[in-house]
């Protein structure tokens, strides 16, 4: 069975827009992140808006590894992430990559419920 994660990356308002869509395994995961780091030094803009609808959730083993991940994308702690899901089973993995990032000083990363808060908490730096 071929995984295929589908992404898109634009630039608005002072923000990193990702939209993704599809079923992640790890090797497209680095190339989404490492495409939104292209992106984000281009534009300079480090605060990334993801809005995601994937099939499934990340696995526990590429959550795990988020550090390795990102450090092999080029995502660091100059970034914060906010990351919406309407996937219910998606969350116990955002919300574990949220903690270990907190706990690794990474990039500054919340998962949250709708997109005008999550724009909010990326513009006002806070």
């Amino acid at each position: 069975m071929s995984m295929t994660l589908d992404y898109s990356i634009t630039a608005e308002d002072r923000l990193i827009v990702l939209r993704v869509s599809g079923l992640p395994d790890r090797n497209s995961v680095i190339d989404l992140w490492r495409d939104v780091a292209s992106a984000s030094r281009k534009y300079g803009i480090f605060n990334v808006l993801g809005l995601a609808s994937t099939e499934r959730p990340m696995e526990l083993g590429d959550a795990l590894e988020i550090e390795a991940i990102f450090s092999a994308a080029g995502i660091t702690n100059e970034f914060r992430i906010a990351w919406l899901n309407p996937n219910p089973a998606a969350r116990p993995m955002i919300d574990l990559v949220e903690e270990l990032m907190k706990n690794r000083d990474m990039a500054k990363a919340r998962f949250f419920k709708n997109e005008v808060e999550a724009r909010d908490w990326l513009i006002s730096g806070s």
